[in-house]
């Protein structure tokens, strides 16, 4: 009976945190109309128009996405990203 009621309260605790790291995951990666900006020595040289998703990756200053015309990029370093629409 003791194992039943750890093994059940391990899985609740499982469940609980998997749910708040979906609802952050969802809260930061929503859609939307997006101009991302890569600069270099503090000029802009490259602008991207996205419709859909910016993500981040993970341990890294790099980002990706998929442009309107179909093409995937992945971009790092210093990068603006200003939504244009909700």
């Amino acid at each position: 009976m003791k194992r039943l009621l750890v093994l059940s309260l391990f899985l609740l605790a499982g469940c609980a945190s998997m749910g708040a790291e979906l609802k952050g995951c969802s809260a930061s990666n929503r859609g939307g109309t997006y101009i991302v900006q890569v600069y270099s020595g503090g000029e802009a040289v490259a602008a991207y128009r996205v419709v859909g998703f910016v993500q981040s990756e993970s341990s890294s200053d790099g980002w990706y996405f998929t442009t309107e015309d179909g093409k995937f990029h992945r971009v790092a370093g210093t990068v603006t990203i200003d939504e244009v629409e909700p």
